[in-house]
């Protein structure tokens, strides 16, 4: 599976794609100009060319394409194997965020998806640098976690894994560090064994442009990234309420593909919905089982969970639910899995949020539920929510890397989480 590290604009733009084993895949392509298909609107897109990409094994100019069986019509160039050490091309890559877009997340790093990262940095721990340790055994690992006090081993080579990878993909996606270095903080820890990790710094660039990294380890392997560009201290760039997803073409009505993930999970695509009016969603099965759906308003005790009805085996058309009333409406969605001759149920779930001119009308749980997806979803380095006990106020906590690294941002954060907010609920935050 190839990924992106440039965002194609419309027309035609060179985009360099890190794949398998250190080879680069050099994807050019020119889109016809259609409302449906703007990666500037969503950098998602790009994602799904290199998908089709990857499906197909070529691009043909002017060939249709099959993805997730359906065809799609994109005016390719070119798109060949390269193999290049990367960061040896004549042209510097662009600055991917140039274009308005403020999150990145490297789709190779999904859930249970773990990731050999390119060594770029000379660092070592235990006299061993990154590549060596990405090629030890599991039980040499072991063996050396022995021999690390406070179980900090795991902890300690996770670091030098992930700041590894933040330097590779700011160089990637064009960043350049405005500081001689970077810190890197350790977050939270899962008790798996080997246990699960995560990091994160930020960084101030040339650009002027403050850049939020975050990450995670599994043993001697990355296991997640993304990049975020903070919008501090620019209060005109303060978040506003927007759809998800932002644009659609032919008035289509949102749709949420449910789909399996390494034959043992589910996926919803996209876990989150805000419809700025009430409206309908689409549920669409790409599963080979049954999908069943079921739906609960959050904040409304008296609502109880719907059974939608049944979605059959990868449907050509999808199901479509009525939003009538302003909400946040949570969906679990399951299929039945046989697994080695054992009936297992996969899983998955999200939320659409419903929204509409006049909410002056709800109760004060709604509108604490709709303010707290409000907060989620717009790229605030909010990692915590709570009320305290309270009925009219939320508390938030502000990724520690921001509290550490960024002290003087805690404001800004503060009155953009207030700014977002349609109703008279305080945010507080939390100490």
């Amino acid at each position: 599976m190839c990924v992106a590290v440039a965002i194609l604009s419309l027309v035609y733009i060179p985009a360099y794609v890190d794949c398998k084993e250190g080879l680069q895949f050099d994807l050019s392509c020119s889109f016809p100009e259609r409302a449906d298909f703007n990666p500037l609107n969503d950098p998602n897109q790009l994602l799904m060319i290199l998908e089709i990409c990857n499906e197909n094994n070529r691009l043909i100019d002017g060939e249709p394409l099959t993805y997730k069986n359906e065809t799609h019509n994109i005016d390719v160039v070119f798109c060949q194997w390269k193999e290049n050490e990367p960061f040896l091309h004549d042209e510097k890559p662009a600055n991917a965020f140039s274009n308005g877009v403020t999150e990145i997340i490297n789709p190779k790093h999904g859930q249970l998806k773990y990731y050999t990262t390119l060594q770029v940095i000379d660092d070592e721990y235990l006299g061993n640098t990154v590549e060596e340790w990405q090629h030890a055994e599991r039980f040499e690992l072991e063996l050396q976690s022995e021999t690390v006090p406070d179980h900090k081993f795991y902890e300690n080579l996770g670091h030098l894994l992930i700041k590894n990878e933040m330097i590779y993909q700011m160089q990637m996606l064009g960043i350049e560090n405005a500081d001689d270095d970077f810190t890197v903080l350790p977050g939270y820890s899962l008790t798996s064994n080997p246990p699960h990790n995560g990091y994160s710094s930020i960084i101030h660039a040339t650009d002027g442009h403050y850049y939020w990294l975050q990450g995670g380890t599994h043993a001697n392997q990355v296991n997640y990234y993304k990049t975020t560009q903070l919008q501090y201290p620019d209060e005109s760039k303060f978040p506003e309420i927007k759809s998800i997803p932002s644009a659609l073409p032919d008035e289509r009505i949102p749709r949420i593909s449910i789909m399996e993930v390494g034959g043992n999970d589910l996926k919803a695509e996209p876990y989150h919905i805000i419809l700025s009016q009430p409206g309908s969603v689409e549920f669409y099965n790409e599963t080979p089982g049954t999908l069943t759906v079921y739906l609960n308003q959050e904040g409304v005790e008296e609502f109880s969970f719907t059974t939608a009805q049944e979605i059959s085996t990868r449907s050509d058309s999808g199901m479509a639910w009525s939003f009538d009333e302003p909400g946040v409406y949570s969906f679990h969605a399951k299929v039945p899995k046989d697994i080695d001759g054992k009936e297992y149920e996969l899983n998955t779930g999200g939320a659409i949020t419903v929204l509409a001119d006049d909410m002056s009308n709800l109760s004060i749980a709604v509108q604490i539920e709709i303010a707290k997806m409000l907060l989620i979803s717009n790229g605030l380095p909010i990692t915590s929510m709570g009320q305290h006990g309270t009925d009219d106020v939320i508390y938030i906590g502000l990724d520690h890397s921001i509290e550490q690294l960024l002290p003087e941002s805690k404001q800004y954060y503060l009155n953009a989480a207030q700014h977002l907010i349609p109703f008279d609920i305080k945010i507080v935050l939390d100490k």
